[in-house]
């Protein structure tokens, strides 16, 4: 009895003792992406309007980007020179990957995984832009290949983070 209550005390004083997992500081101020339906769209569109940037974990350091209309939810993110990060809570970085691989290219994910991915993201007038290898700016398109949205930037208050 008496080694079971050692061997306890010992794993609880051990747990203890490990360090803790430090988690990311972000390197900038940190903000929602939250949609905006751009003029002239039609009105189905309408129910895009508003939305902010979540992530669905899908594998081992692999998530999507997903739209939710709680605002609660939005995942907070911030700018790392020009890798879109965001803080999840852990001890390794998380940032936007734009898939541009495939032909159709309007119709590839937005993923939001773990490590720092090549930096393309600006914000510029207040919403997120992403810039190609030749300099100009790539807008966010939708399953119709023209853009419908852009991602603004919404600041958050030091308490709600």
């Amino acid at each position: 009895m008496k080694l079971i209550a050692f061997i306890s005390a010992l794993l609880l004083t051990l747990t203890h003792a490990l360090p803790q997992s430090p988690t990311i500081t972000p390197t900038g101020p940190l903000y929602l992406l939250r949609t905006c339906v751009l003029p002239n769209q039609p009105p189905s569109a309408q129910a895009c309007e508003g939305l902010y940037v979540d992530s669905y974990h899908t594998g081992a350091g692999l998530s999507d980007a997903f739209l939710v209309s709680n605002r609660s939810s939005g995942i907070r993110g911030f700018l790392n020179g020009t890798v879109q990060e965001f803080a999840l809570g852990n001890a390794f970085p998380w940032s936007m990957v734009l898939g541009y691989q495939a032909t159709y290219a309007a119709w590839e994910p937005v993923q939001i995984n773990a490590g720092l991915y090549d930096g393309l993201f600006g914000i510029v007038e207040g919403r997120l832009v992403a810039t190609l290898a030749n300099g100009t700016e790539d807008p966010f398109k939708g399953w119709r290949g023209e853009q419908m949205l852009e991602l603004h930037v919404e600041e958050v208050d030091v308490s709600e983070s």
